[in-house]
């Protein structure tokens, strides 16, 4: 029972027919028997060694399944013969009573229909579904995360997640054999689970195997929708082919003509069919309270009232296998537990918050950007621009690895690259590789390793320029101060707003969960949202001018070179620039530009003038005032400390992907267990004072006036 694909792989692998245990549970979890395909020897003998076969409480349907199985022997007749493919359903009780029941057991249309699927097994080659021959169509498919499985409900039956609005049509070649894939994934797990007895079916039912639907209509359209022949075909895959194996579908956001349509058929279906399909109007808590009767939260995702912000992989779930076998018998959830575990054997490069993963071959760079989710969610026309330009790319590239990796294999770069120029694809290998040279010349990887630690230091020193927070839309915002002065070293101010803008993008490209300012589930989201708006891989500009004088502005020179640094090599980062409070002149001078700009840069600066006490409530729409510092008129005193903001925390090794927010709540905390930890009283310990004593005594000294409020020089920053 723990080898979910014990017979899976070449039917030479697979013990004969005439060895076959029935009801052993290495047949049960195999994603498609590899028997001939009905039961060989003695019917009656072997059903009475199946254990399904003897979960029939009525005689009456085990003369049922024994006359079926005896009429399965027979060759089919007609022009079918030899077409047909029952392994896993003429010699399966399971099947074999789906069928039945299918056909309110009626014998002839029960064989009738069984042969049907027999058949279109055959044409489908659902045998090389499961061992991998189409595994390239069915990755193309499944790339969108369109439908995939992953966990169970509270009686222990597979859950098949359903998002219309990750389907994309034009990239869609075997729509048909990737839902085929998934069912027979939900299939495996639904026989591990009968075989582990973690499967509760009706105390009158032993046989009640059935996969659970979540399907979430949200942000779906007409261009979403498959064509209708492959509705049509998808349906009836399932309702033929797949028969009684419905348990309960749960509906979120469906559109009003559906919810409509249900309502008006409801008076005239039965109970139990009504049951069947859930539509959860409920939203918030009330949705987490009734999805809560029918799964465990902590496995069920956000959308759903759960509480499982861990985003689908794609890769993960149609690659992650056990040593023992293949992924069939597992759902998302373990593969990602099995991951963490090291119990899991994986064919993709692993990623880390601080590091790419490393490109062994020009066909695995090209793959990491064929496959990635925001190509394949794009138009045609415009996918084929991407794949072009990773190609042409991956065939000039002489340069050393920095050129190349974490660049030239970035899908998203590659999208910002195209965008900045309209889509052409010449132009933008021409800024690629432009980029790719300032980036060796100027040694950004060695500036994000630390060696020009003592220059940012210095620069950072001021207050003038720092990464702090997000926006209401997950962007991170990098902060400008002009009322401090200019240290007036022109290659030292450069290589410092270069190093700010490196942390905010790596705060879009490798996000951390402990961002206070960020909503919960957003890193998991990016890859997603990225797909139909560039706003994902872009950060927001705050300058404040309160202060600003002529003095403290750097020179004409230094500004007109970080502008061309910015724009050369680092196109589309920027999603929007806020300007508080300028002076005159700055706003005449921007005006003047307009005429020179084109309306989407000049959108993307907006001047807000206004009190200090009205400037929350300017900014409302795009920032939360909770996070808005204080001398914005925000609610978020704690002052910019360019210690912590440099600082590595020893649990993370890198600054980047973190804004000064988190930094400052991870160097709290690291202080606070600091102070607990150390011996309130000399020569005595916790155990020597007591529990009680010894956290009284902590935390007296942790709250000591000089860690609140700053002591004297030396002492590390004030908390608050």
């Amino acid at each position: 029972s723990s080898s979910p694909t014990a017979s899976q792989g070449s039917p030479a692998s697979v013990a004969a027919p005439s060895s076959r245990s029935v009801g052993s549970a290495t047949a049960r979890l195999s994603p498609v028997d590899a028997t001939e395909g009905s039961f060989s020897g003695d019917v009656a003998a072997l059903l009475e060694l199946d254990p399904d076969f003897q979960a029939l409480q009525k005689p009456s349907e085990r003369e049922a399944v024994a006359a079926l199985a005896q009429a399965l022997q027979r060759p089919p007749a007609g022009p079918s013969e030899g077409a047909e493919d029952g392994r896993g359903l003429f010699d399966n009780v399971d099947a074999l009573v789906r069928y039945l029941r299918a056909r309110q057991w009626d014998l002839g249309k029960a064989e009738e229909m069984i042969r049907c699927s027999a058949r279109w097994r055959k044409e489908i080659d659902l045998a090389g579904v499961s061992a991998g021959v189409y595994a390239a169509d069915v990755a193309t498919d499944n790339a969108h995360g369109k439908m995939y499985v992953r966990g169970f409900d509270c009686r222990g039956r597979p859950a098949i997640y359903m998002k219309p609005k990750n389907d994309n049509p034009a990239d869609s070649p075997a729509p048909l054999k990737h839902l085929a894939y998934c069912m027979q994934r939900a299939e495996a797990c639904l026989r591990r689970q009968a075989v582990g007895g973690k499967l509760t079916g009706d105390i009158n039912d032993l046989l009640s195997r059935k996969v659970v639907l979540l399907i979430d209509f949200s942000g779906c359209s007409l261009s979403k929708m498959p064509a209708l022949s492959v509705s049509r075909d998808s349906i009836g895959m399932l309702q033929n082919h797949y028969p009684e194996r419905l348990g309960q579908a749960f509906i979120i956001d469906a559109p009003w003509v559906m919810s409509a349509f249900m309502n008006a058929v409801t008076p005239f279906v039965d109970p139990v069919t009504r049951e069947k399909f859930q539509f959860v109007t409920e939203e918030g808590p009330a949705r987490a309270v009734r999805m809560s009767q029918y799964f465990d939260s902590a496995t069920l995702e956000p959308e759903f009232g759960g509480m499982n912000s861990r985003a689908f992989d794609s890769r993960l779930f149609l690659q992650g296998a056990t040593e023992a076998g293949g992924e069939f018998g597992l759902e998302f959830n373990e593969q990602v537990a099995l991951l963490a575990s090291g119990a899991l054997r994986v064919d993709f490069p692993a990623s880390s918050p601080s590091q790419r993963p490393v490109v062994e071959s020009p066909a695995s760079s090209l793959w990491t950007v064929f496959s990635d989710a925001r190509v394949l969610a794009l138009p045609p026309a415009e996918r084929a621009a991407v794949r072009k330009l990773a190609t042409m790319l991956e065939e000039s590239t002489t340069s050393t690895p920095e050129d190349s990796v974490g660049f030239f294999d970035d899908a998203g770069t590659l999208l910002r690259y195209l965008r900045s120029v309209g889509w052409d694809v010449a132009r933008a290998e021409q800024r690629l590789h432009r980029t790719a040279a300032w980036r060796r010349e100027f040694e950004v990887l060695a500036l994000r390793q630390g060696a020009k630690h003592e220059i940012i230091a210095r620069e950072n020193a001021t207050g003038r320029l720092y990464v702090r927070g997000f926006d209401r839309y997950g962007r991170p915002v990098l902060h400008v101060k002009l009322r401090h002065s200019d240290l007036g070293c022109h290659e030292d101010a450069i290589m410092h707003v270069v190093y700010c803008v490196e942390r905010a993008v790596a705060c879009v490209d490798f996000p951390r969960a402990d961002s206070p300012g960020r909503a919960p589930g957003h890193e998991d989201q990016a890859c997603q949202r990225a797909a139909s708006s560039s706003a994902d891989v872009q950060f927001v500009l705050l300058v404040d001018f309160a202060g600003y004088s002529r003095e403290n502005r750097p020179p004409l020179r230094t500004l007109r070179e970080i502008v061309a640094v910015l724009q050369a090599h680092f196109p589309e980062r920027l999603g929007h620039a806020y300007l508080i409070n300028p002076p005159l002149q700055v706003v005449l001078l921007w005006r003047t530009l307009s005429f020179f700009v084109n309306a989407g840069t000049y959108n993307k600066v907006q001047i807000i003038q206004g009190p200090e006490a009205q400037l929350p409530n300017l900014l409302k729409d795009v920032f939360d005032e909770d996070c808005l510092e204080h001398s914005l008129g925000g609610k978020n005193a704690l002052p910019f400390d360019s210690e912590v903001f440099l600082k590595v925390q020893p649990t993370e090794g890198s600054v980047y992907g973190a804004e000064f927010d988190s930094q400052l709540a991870a160097s709290q905390a690291a202080r606070l267990a600091a102070s607990l930890d150390a011996s309130p009283k000399e020569g005595n310990d916790a155990a020597a004072l007591g529990a009680t004593e010894w956290v009284r005594v902590g935390w007296k000294r942790f709250f000591a006036l000089e860690s609140l409020f700053g002591g004297g020089a030396g002492q590390e920053a004030p908390l608050w």
